[in-house]
């Protein structure tokens, strides 16, 4: 079966039944998007360069400033600093794996369910649970395990994207923006070197860049555009929660071992400089 030209509607009743390979979804993107209805609608500020971008960079320099003993008290990150010692393995990558993947779905499935979010049906994340679906199933393969049910820290992330979409639909537009430019910027450089860390050999599409995240920012500047003064607060005021919820699985992927090595690779390199 190859490519097919969809408009939008047969493309989102698709994508729900899982009935297309992920070559299919690229020809989505090369031949169909042009028949979608996209916006030419260009809001006067942006709301996400204005307002969430310095919410976001005052949140991070906060947690720079933390120390090594205020990260293992803070009560997101102490469950993965309880076991420090403790080598990151292959199940432990594919099980983080498998939490992202449920927490794309999460998002997908709130982007599908609420008409404020509608615009990220055409321009938001569509590609990444085909990804990663394909990703863990060549891990398992190679493992030779079956893929594991999402972890209490996965179940847990997903299940508030839900409830806080049910409740806010800008509130949760605030998480995930922040999800989407951790793990479209950070996160790929984070797969590529875990999966390098633990020898396995292969280049895993999740790595790849994807356009469609960095259309989120316009599209949610539109969206913001017609909102209040309360509803602009209220995504703002996620923001610092959605980082907290990102740090728990980049924490899992990446390990705190691994922290503490690169820090004892610098120490030794400065070592020898002197």
């Amino acid at each position: 079966m190859g490519a097919i030209n969809v408009g939008l509607k047969e493309y989102q009743i698709m994508k729900r039944m899982r009935i297309f390979t992920k070559e299919q979804v690229d020809a989505f993107h090369d031949i169909s998007r042009k028949d979608w209805p996209v916006s030419t609608y260009v809001p006067e500020q942006s709301f996400v360069e204005s307002e969430m971008h310095p919410v976001m960079a005052r949140i991070e320099l906060e947690e720079d400033k933390l120390t090594e003993e205020d990260r293992k008290s803070d009560p997101v990150l102490a469950p993965f600093y309880d076991d420090v010692d403790r080598q990151l393995t292959r199940e432990d990558f594919l099980q983080s794996l498998v939490d992202l993947k449920h927490v794309y779905e999460a998002y997908d499935s709130v982007i599908d369910n609420y008409e404020m979010l509608a615009p990220l049906q055409a321009t938001g994340p569509m590609t990444r649970w085909a990804y990663l679906e394909e990703d863990i199933d060549a891990l398992t393969e190679l493992m030779g395990v079956d893929a594991p049910e999402p972890s209490e820290v996965g179940a847990g992330y997903g299940d508030e994207i839900k409830s806080i979409a049910a409740r806010s639909q800008p509130g949760v537009l605030g998480h995930l923006y922040n999800f989407y430019k951790e793990w479209d910027m950070g996160g790929r450089t984070v797969i590529k070197s875990t999966a390098a860390r633990l020898n396995i050999p292969r280049n895993f599409k999740l790595a790849r860049r994807d356009g469609d995240s960095w259309n989120i920012a316009a599209t949610l500047d539109v969206i913001a555009d017609k909102w209040t003064p309360e509803q602009k607060e209220e995504c703002l005021t996620e923001l610092s929660r959605a980082n907290q919820l990102a740090s728990q699985l980049v924490t899992l992927l990446h390990g705190t071992e691994m922290e503490e090595e690169e820090d004892e690779e610098g120490e030794e390199e400065g070592g020898e400089d002197k």
